[in-house]
């Protein structure tokens, strides 16, 4: 543990497992005292196993280069589809449209415009393929994509996503709460995966969501001062604030297995960085996994100077060799919770969330060797939160 004035950073150089039986909680908080700093640590370890399932990548088939989506017809606001060579344009005047699509893939040298009226517009795209979308190439746009497949959703090396929101997801949502801004979705018997191997990236304030009985982060996810979420459960709920700022999420059990796992980097800079799943837990399994980098540190644009929030929450989560759990600022720490709030909630004084069960508090959390939790003031301020909690 590194201390200093406002410094809490973790680097583990031996395996962490750890459950309630002992005292299943790691707790970092640090404030300003008279002379300096007080560390306030508690800290619990025990003996816990996690198996983790391996899980391998469907098999994807590689769009032509110049492959754009097919068949998109408009149900609802209105929209011009226009295509010209490797280059779509979709001219919606409405706040909000809904095109159903035979097909939604883009090959590498092909870009999807959606020319919307701006950054508050929203264009939910729903896919009747009997196969995974598949994205090689470009998508861009000033305000919100949706894109609803329930076979799931592939981003390859080479794609390139600019928008300012960003829904992938296998779940469904009616229409009348799409048009109505009820972001509820729900599985309805989807199996399918989103996978990510390109650059995601919304802009300032903007949000990247990806929702699906299996979710994995293998390339880069960027949502600066804004919120970056990796769910799957049966129900997704998405809450947004004013400027259609996604502020939080809750997710219901599915009977189905729910996986979710970065293993590259999540980068959401004075944000919120979400991952959840839920399952039923007597059935089915339920496993966060990080082995890469999330940070929702402080930024250029980051008004507070503080650090951010990264939660972690579902019944399995391991956080492996040589991950980087990152919430810094320059005038303060944020919070990072993995496997629960405070004393899984209990501690009214000291939880980061007002409401105790804010976060479904894991049953068994592992943290391998080699890896930083850090929610430190780098340079005037108080220390951020850290806490590491399972309740068996």
């Amino acid at each position: 543990m590194t201390q200093g004035p406002g410094a809490i950073c973790l680097r583990f150089a031996k395996l962490c497992q750890i459950q309630k039986s002992i005292l299943a909680t790691w707790l970092l908080r640090q404030k300003r005292v008279q002379n300096g700093f007080l560390p306030r640590i508690l800290l619990g370890l025990a003996i816990a196993i996690l198996v983790m399932q391996s899980v391998r990548a469907q098999a994807q088939t590689t769009p032509a280069p110049g492959q754009l989506p097919q068949g998109g017809n408009v149900t609802a606001g209105s929209a011009q589809i226009n295509q010209s060579g490797n280059v779509m344009n979709i001219d919606q005047s409405t706040q909000k449209a809904i095109i159903n699509w035979q097909a939604f893939n883009v090959g590498k040298d092909a870009t999807v415009n959606f020319n919307q009226p701006g950054s508050d517009a929203a264009t939910l795209n729903r896919v009747l393929d009997a196969n995974p979308s598949q994205i090689f190439g470009r998508i861009v746009a000033p305000g919100q994509v949706i894109l609803i497949n329930p076979n799931g959703a592939y981003f390859a090396p080479s794609a390139s996503v600019d928008v300012g929101g960003l829904i992938a997801t296998t779940h469904e949502l009616a229409d009348k709460d799409f048009l109505d801004g009820n972001y509820a979705f729900k599985r309805n018997g989807a199996s399918g995966k989103i996978i990510n191997d390109g650059e995601l990236k919304a802009k300032l304030d903007g949000y990247i969501a990806l929702m699906a009985p299996e979710v994995r982060n293998q390339g880069v996810i960027v949502a600066e001062r804004g919120t970056v979420a990796l769910a799957s459960g049966e129900h997704i709920q998405l809450d947004f604030g004013t400027g259609n700022k996604l502020q939080g999420i809750t997710v219901t059990e599915q009977d189905f297995d729910a996986q979710i796992e970065n293993r590259h980097a999540i980068i959401a800079e004075g944000g919120l960085v979400i991952l959840s799943a839920r399952a039923t837990a007597e059935l089915r399994a339920s496993v966060i996994k990080n082995s890469g980098q999330i940070v929702a540190s402080a930024g250029a644009n980051t008004v507070t100077q503080k650090g951010g929030r990264i939660i972690l929450e579902g019944n399995d989560i391991q956080v492996t060799e040589g991950s980087e759990l990152i919430a810094t600022g320059p005038k303060g720490g944020g919070a990072i919770l993995v496997g629960g709030d405070w004393q899984g909630g209990a501690n009214e004084e000291r939880r980061v969330f007002d409401n105790p069960n804010q976060i479904h508090q894991a049953t068994k959390v592992t943290v391998e060797t080699n890896t930083t939790i850090n929610a430190s003031a780098s340079e005037d301020g108080d220390g951020g939160t850290v806490v590491v909690w399972s309740d068996i």
